[in-house]
C-alpha cells in the first residue's frame, strides 16, 4: 500500500537554481507530449541536477500521479516531497491521485496536512476531499469540510456545492442537499441536474418533475433523467408527452431508448416497434435488446428472430441481455422456435454470437 507524503520523511528540498542554467531545459517537461519524452525529460533533469531546483515540476508530478497508462504514485509522492513549497495545484494533484486509486483515507490525511496552509485550499481541493469523504463514508469529516467551505468563502461555489449535493443525494440526505442548493448564489445546470437525479433515483418522480419544470436551462441529461424515470415507472403517456416537448437537438439515442422502454414496460409492443422503426438516430445495442426482449416476453418469436437477424446484419454485437432473451428462453419458447422452423437459424446465427460474447 502506498502511503501519502509525510513531512517527516522529506528529502532535501528543491533549491534555487543558479542564474546561468539553461531555462529551456527547465521548461522542457511542459513541452512533452508522450510518455517517452516525459521519462527522458525526468532523466535529463536528474542528470544535470536541475531536479533539485525550486521550479515546481508540475508536468512530471501530473504525469506520474494521473497518467492513465503509466502512473506511478510512489514517484509522484517522491517528486511532491522534494518541492519546498508545494502550490495548490500540486496538493490537488496528489489528493486526486489517491482518490483515483481508492486510497481515500490517505487523501484525507493529505488534506489534514494542507489545512495548516489554508491559503492554498481552493474549490478543487474541497471537491476532491468531499469525494474522498463520500467514498470512505466519513460523514463527520464531510461536515467539517463543509464548515471549511463556509470559512474560506467557497460555500456558494458551484463546483464545491455540486460535489456536496452529489454526496448528500447518494446517501439519501435530500434535506442537506436541498439546503446546499438553496444556499448557492447562482446554481448552474449541473446543480439542478444533481438534485433532479437525486430525487428521481430515490423514486421521488413527482418531486423531480416539479423541479424539472422550474429549470431555466435544461440539457440532454435533464431531459433524459425525467424520460428514464417515466420509463422505469412504465408511464408511457408522460414519457411521450415529455418526448414531444423535448427540443429536436436533444433527442439522442438515450432519449429514444427511454421512450422504447416506457412503451415496453407499459406492454404497448406495437407502439414500441413503431417508435423503433422510426428512430432517426443510429440504434445501439440497448435499442435492439429492448424490443427483442419485449417480443420474446410477448411470445412474438418470429419477430424477435427477425430483429436479431437485422441486428447482426448491421454489425451490432449483442450483449448478455440480448443473448439471454434470444438464446436462453424458457422451455416453451424453445419449443415455439422449433415449431416455426427457425431452429437452424436460431442455432447457426446465435451460437457464434453467444460464444464470442462469453469469450469477451
Amino acid at each position: 500500500m502506498v502511503t501519502p507524503a509525510t513531512a517527516s520523511s522529506h528529502p532535501p528540498p528543491f533549491r534555487k537554481p543558479p542564474s546561468k542554467i539553461n531555462k529551456s531545459l527547465l521548461h522542457f517537461p511542459d513541452l512533452c507530449t508522450c510518455t517517452r519524452e516525459i521519462q527522458q525529460s525526468h532523466a535529463q533533469l536528474i542528470k544535470t541536477s536541475l531536479d533539485k531546483t525550486t521550479l515546481h515540476p508540475t508536468k512530471l508530478l501530473t504525469f506520474y500521479a494521473l497518467s492513465p497508462a503509466h502512473s506511478d504514485l510512489a514517484k509522484a509522492i517522491s517528486i511532491f516531497n522534494r518541492i519546498d513549497s508545494p502550490d495548490s495545484f500540486a496538493w490537488n494533484t496528489l489528493i486526486r491521485a489517491h482518490n483515483n486509486r481508492n486510497l481515500f483515507q490517505n487523501a484525507l490525511l493529505l488534506f489534514c496536512r494542507l489545512v495548516h496552509h489554508s491559503s492554498l485550499v481552493d474549490h478543487y481541493t474541497l471537491a476532491f476531499v468531499v469525494t474522498a469523504c463520500a467514498n470512505s463514508r466519513a460523514f463527520e469529516e464531510d461536515k467539517q469540510v463543509q464548515a471549511w467551505a463556509v470559512k474560506l468563502g467557497f460555500a456558494r461555489d458551484a463546483y464545491v456545492s455540486n460535489t456536496l449535493m452529489r454526496f448528500y443525494c447518494a446517501r439519501g440526505l435530500f434535506e442537506d442537499a436541498r439546503r446546499v442548493f438553496d444556499g448557492m448564489r447562482d446554481p448552474d445546470v449541473v446543480s439542478w441536474n444533481t438534485l433532479l437525479h437525486g430525487y428521481v433515483e430515490e423514486g421521488e418522480i413527482d418531486l423531480g418533475r416539479w423541479l424539472f419544470d422550474r429549470m431555466d436551462e435544461r440539457d440532454g441529461f435533464s431531459w433524459n433523467t425525467m424520460m428514464g424515470a417515466y420509463a422505469e415507472r412504465g408511464d408511457a403517456v408522460s414519457a411521450l408527452g415529455l418526448f414531444s416537448d423535448m427540443p429536436e437537438m436533444e433527442r439522442g439515442v438515450v432519449s429514444w431508448n427511454s421512450l422504447l422502454d416506457a412503451y415496453v414496460r407499459a406492454g404497448e409492443i406495437d407502439h414500441a416497434l413503431d417508435a423503433f422503426c422510426s428512430m432517426p438516430v443510429k440504434k445501439n445495442v440497448v435499442s435492439w435488446s429492448t424490443v427483442i426482449a419485449r417480443c420474446v416476453r410477448g411470445r412474438l418469436y418470429e419477430e424477435a428472430l427477425k430483429l436479431f437477424r437485422e441486428m447482426q446484419l448491421q454489425r451490432i454485437k449483442p450483449n448478455r441481455v440480448t443473448l439471454l432473451n434470444v438464446l436462453l428462453p424458457s422451455q416453451t419458447r424453445v419449443r415455439s422456435a422449433f415449431a416455426t422452423g427457425c431452429s437452424h437459424t436460431w442455432n447457426r446465427m446465435g451460437f457464434a454470437w453467444m460464444t464470442s460474447s462469453v469469450r469477451d
